[in-house]
């Protein structure tokens, strides 16, 4: 059986960091091995104090912990990576410090791995939840059942946008290691696309991650990341840096692989993916919904009928705009 790493990049949020640690202990199947990357963040001695006291719960129940602390801020992409030489097991999953895993645990993904061992990447569903409360309010399943899916391109963006749940085949990872995207924050995005020429994405169906909303983001302290990014929030720079890696890693492994990916990555974030963005941008001011978009149209993108309509009611119907995302918003769970 293959042994499977849950590993955790962590940058402050160590009260999040408990509740997750507790949610593994509390799961019915648990990982071989639970890993913590602490990223030189204000709130690192909490987090270690938080690792020595989960190390020993761990232990009673034969669950190997390894606490790492990183002399300096890798960034995000480099934490990431540090993920896979840390790790002692065949195969890493991903966790955001801020989320938490449900129930099932690693069961389900052991059983993909067992069944599709060709796979070297593979993602979960997982239900949303409101951190202010902890109320479930989405789940997001992308497919019916388990699968491997090897002719969209489209799902490499979008089974790798959001990174608790992602588990990856550690040495296969460790063979295809780069630091050219360190800064885009989308490190998972250019295995989603290695892996997607070389075998298809999986995907396990049942809801394993619990995703929590409303968290502030942590990104823009490491030297990768000043210029774009800026603790707190996602300015427009900075989301158009992240679509700007997404695209520089599709056209890299297009010209390495001999692939042709860019076009239906393009297609997908010109037309579902930016629908949160601009969600994102309503409270802002009609300057910075209209700079972001300019930026995309720099990427050649903001073509699309649902991006235009998408950006025309931010913009152009802002005061009411609130509420036709919400409607959107919801008559898309819905579906």
């Amino acid at each position: 059986m293959q042994s499977i790493t849950l590993a955790i990049p962590a940058y402050n949020r160590n009260q999040e960091t408990r509740i997750l640690l507790q949610s593994i202990l509390d799961a019915d199947s648990l990982p071989d091995e639970v890993l913590i990357s602490e990223n030189f963040s204000p709130e690192r001695k909490l987090i270690a104090e938080t690792a020595d006291y989960f190390s020993k719960r761990f232990a009673e129940v034969g669950v190997k912990f390894s606490y790492f602390e990183n002399e300096k801020n890798l960034g995000y992409d480099g934490n990431a990576r540090s993920l896979f030489r840390r790790a002692s097991s065949d195969w890493v999953l991903m966790m955001g410090n801020d989320d938490v895993l449900r129930k099932p645990g690693v069961k389900p993904v052991r059983e993909f791995i067992a069944n599709n061992p060709s796979v070297r990447f593979l993602t979960c569903a997982n239900e949303q939840f409101q951190g202010s409360t902890g109320k479930v309010f989405h789940v997001t399943r992308l497919f019916p059942n388990d699968t491997v899916e090897k002719s969209n391109p489209a799902y490499i963006f979008r089974l790798a946008s959001f990174i608790s749940g992602i588990c990856i085949h550690r040495n296969w990872a460790l063979s295809v290691e780069t630091d050219r995207f360190d800064g885009g924050l989308f490190y998972q995005v250019y295995l989603s696309a290695v892996a997607f020429t070389v075998a298809g994405l999986g995907y396990v169906a049942t809801p394993i991650i619990g995703g929590r909303s409303g968290g502030i983001p942590q990104f823009g302290a490491a030297e990768s990341e000043k210029g774009f990014h800026t603790p707190g929030r996602f300015p427009a720079a900075s989301r158009a840096r992240m679509y700007t890696s997404v695209l520089e890693i599709t056209r890299y492994v297009d010209s390495t692989y001999g692939s042709n990916l860019t076009p239906g990555v393009m297609k997908e974030l010109d037309s579902k993916q930016l629908f949160h963005v601009y969600e994102e941008f309503l409270p802002r001011s009609r300057a910075e919904i209209q700079s972001f978009f300019f930026e995309m149209r720099k990427l050649g993108l903001g073509n699309s009928w649902v991006h235009k309509v998408t950006y025309g009611v931010a913009f152009y119907l802002k005061p009411i705009a609130p509420y036709l995302f919400r409607l959107a918003r919801e008559i898309r769970n819905r579906t």
